[in-house]
């Protein structure tokens, strides 16, 4: 067991937290320096005390053990990794072993915060809490246990397509937006929704902060930047398919303002849960002229983002520091009071610019397993 646990952690533990790198960097930076230690105890006390409130953090665990059952079905689809299904010559047990070991190793970050809320349910003596984390993490773990055991077993086990699916292909024409957006939610759907509901989560928190303040708009602002660039995933998917499985379109006569409307009728439909919550839960002493611009502001980061990559075909691990980069810098900017309207504004500039120079010089050079 212990020659396959060598292997298993460098390829699949390693490598995931590696690539993953700035999006810890990006949640530990928003946990350390806009959250002091009793500002941490605070929240867990509120999520421990109702089991209704224990779904916040339930869903953002569910978002990250997405994250790394996909990461896992990646790796073990790339090229220089087929030596791992080598492993079944073990035995079953030792396979079992060190698979559930390395999923351990990969949602730490989920038990070591199931420990601190399970520690706080004790101090306060709300012993059914722990049983209902035990639970919860447990059924994640085994997800991930199963996800990555099936894998390893049959790894060329076709996909299923229902007959709905079938009927709605024959009989429904969609315009190009709505195609986009289905491929990109039948291509990766539990990964999306794992990473909308926690993005979802983070906005709604923010926005009931104006219930017991009354803060300006650079809460706002620097809520909608970091929620906006937790499913950046979807971008990329979405540039995947316009730029590599339907390449044929950058062939067809359009104009460039009509390629960018598509695009961005697709991100709006995307970002229709973050557009309904702002409008519902918005604070009323910002106006509708902010309202107005924060939706603006939602829409354009992952346009932005997906207009970054025409510049260069980046490995997904560089364009996640990218993506903290210009997170970081947009906190900056609000932070010294740049109007949100302005940081909209000059996302679709350069997105523009972007696109006009660099969309017909691009190809991609690094494969992706899951072509």
């Amino acid at each position: 067991m212990r020659e396959i646990l060598n292997v298993t952690t460098k390829v699949f533990v390693r490598e995931f937290y590696r690539e993953n790198a700035s999006l810890f960097m990006l949640v530990f930076g928003l946990a350390a320096g806009f959250m002091r230690g009793q500002d941490h105890v605070a929240l867990g006390e509120s999520f421990i005390a109702s089991p209704h409130l224990m779904l916040i953090p339930g869903l953002i665990w569910l978002g990250y053990t997405l994250r790394v059952m996909n990461f896992n079905h990646q790796a073990l689809r790339r090229k220089e990794n087929e030596f791992v299904f080598q492993l079944n010559i073990f035995s079953r047990f030792s396979q079992r072993m060190s698979v559930a070991i390395t999923t351990f190793y990969q949602l730490l970050p989920v038990y070591g915060y199931g420990v601190f809320l399970v520690a706080l349910s004790v101090k306060y003596a709300r012993y059914g809490i722990p049983g209902l984390i035990f639970i919860v993490i447990a059924g994640l773990h085994l997800m991930v246990n199963y996800q990555f055991a099936a894998a390893l077993r049959q790894p060329n086990r076709a996909r299923k397509q229902w007959r709905l699916t079938r009927l709605l292909d024959q009989h429904t024409i969609r315009p190009y937006p709505l195609v986009l957006v289905e491929w990109v939610v039948r291509r990766q759907a539990l990964l999306i929704i794992g990473l909308k509901s926690a993005a979802f989560l983070m906005l709604f928190g923010s926005l009931r902060l104006y219930y017991y303040e009354a803060y300006d708009h650079r809460l706002l602002a620097m809520a909608i930047a970091v929620t906006m660039a937790i499913p950046v995933v979807i971008t990329t998917a979405m540039h995947r398919f316009e730029n590599f499985h339907f390449s044929i379109l950058r062939q067809l006569p359009l104009a460039m303002v009509k390629r960018m409307t598509y695009v961005l009728t697709a991100i709006a439909l995307l970002s229709l849960p973050e557009i309904a919550l702002l409008l519902k839960y918005f604070p009323e002493h910002l106006g509708w002229m902010t309202f107005a611009a924060s939706v603006l502001f939602a829409v354009s980061i992952p346009f932005l983002f997906y207009s970054l990559q025409y510049t260069e075909d980046r490995k997904e691990e560089k364009f996640m520091r990218l993506v903290f980069a210009w997170t970081i810098a947009w906190i900056v900017l609000v932070l010294f009071k740049v109007p949100i309207w302005a940081l909209a504004g000059g996302n679709l500039l350069i997105a523009a610019r972007v696109w006009r120079k660099f969309y017909y010089v691009f190809e991609y050079t690094t494969p992706i397993a899951d072509d």
